[in-house]
């Protein structure tokens, strides 16, 4: 990481912080935090399009079922 690093805070607003101030064992805990949020933020992403496409997919199997007043 090069420049300025960008943690969110509580409030919602970017502090931004020289990387190169940041001492190695805490760069490496940010990085791993960025890791796991950026990890957690796909795994939420995913299971959100799975919910999308069931919910899409019950639908057309009932309207095939049952007609479009179903």
């Amino acid at each position: 990481m090069s420049g300025s690093t960008r943690i969110a805070t509580g409030s919602g607003r970017p502090l931004s912080r020289p990387a190169e101030n940041l001492d190695p064992y805490r760069l490496a805990a940010q990085t791993q935090v960025i890791n796991v949020v950026a990890m957690v933020a796909a795994k939420v992403g995913g299971e959100a399009a799975r919910e999308r496409d069931r919910q899409r997919i019950l639908s057309e199997m009932t309207r095939r079922e049952f007609g479009d007043h179903a």
